[in-house]
């Protein structure tokens, strides 16, 4: 026993788990008095409605990502989470991330020193990599890949 009050990691890169995994564990008495100083990865109050959400949207984005001519969606998971990593053919990935960032929109994006049997396995140097939450629209989704469409 590590007598700890608050742990938190990641699944995938030390436990090797699926990706898209982390965990938390907080002491029985210290549940109560938590509240998360905003929203973001780290704080925020996952509960399922939420969790359910972001699946939504990360499947209506992996569609409409799917639709776009040149766009291939690079998703390995059986268990989908919020990211959606997609290449575009004939355009680099800095280069996605550099003209949306232009647009105000924000993604990151992965070389294969970051995942490299992956990045092997499928033949790519570079990914994008397009998160959503649950605070994210419909709208949001259509802007986004309407941007990834007009970039070539």
């Amino acid at each position: 026993k590590i007598e700890c009050n608050i742990l938190t990691g990641t699944g995938r890169k030390y436990l090797r788990g699926p990706r898209g995994t982390e965990f938390l564990y907080v002491h029985p008495l210290f549940k109560g008095c938590l509240e998360p100083p905003f929203i973001d990865l780290q704080a925020a109050d996952w509960t399922h409605t939420k969790c359910a959400r972001v699946q939504m949207l990360a499947g209506e984005l992996r569609a409409r990502l799917m639709d776009i001519t040149g766009v291939q969606v690079h998703d390995l998971s059986i268990e989908r989470c919020g990211i959606e990593s997609f290449t575009k053919t004939g355009v680099d990935a800095d280069k996605i991330m550099e003209q949306l960032k232009a647009d105000t929109i924000s993604v990151l994006t992965s070389s294969k020193s970051s995942t490299l049997l992956d990045m092997q396995e499928m033949g790519i140097a570079s990914i994008v990599r397009a998160k959503v939450h649950y605070y994210n629209s419909e709208e949001e989704l259509e802007r986004f890949t309407d941007a990834i469409s007009d970039i070539g």
